[in-house]
């Protein structure tokens, strides 16, 4: 790994030490189309799996880019 080109934090790091073929897999979620590999067993991907199971599915902006208000919407 890079680390001027990725973050990752020490436990995701360590299962990546000890990881085989079938813990990666191809996403297709990039909103550009772009497929890329995912490790399923990263901290990331189980922090993602917390919010659908709390009915919250994404992930939080939290530069606020995506942020809307009640008062942009107009009836």
């Amino acid at each position: 790994m890079v680390p001027e080109a990725t973050n990752v934090d020490k436990d995701t790091l360590l299962r990546l030490i000890k990881a085989k073929k079938n813990d990666y897999f191809i996403s297709n979620a990039s909103p550009l189309g772009v497929p890329f590999n995912n490790f399923k067993e990263s901290s990331a991907e189980k922090q993602r799996k917390v919010r659908i199971s709390q009915n919250k599915p994404g992930s939080p902006c939290y530069k606020n880019f995506c942020r809307t208000t009640q008062n942009s919407q107009k009836k």
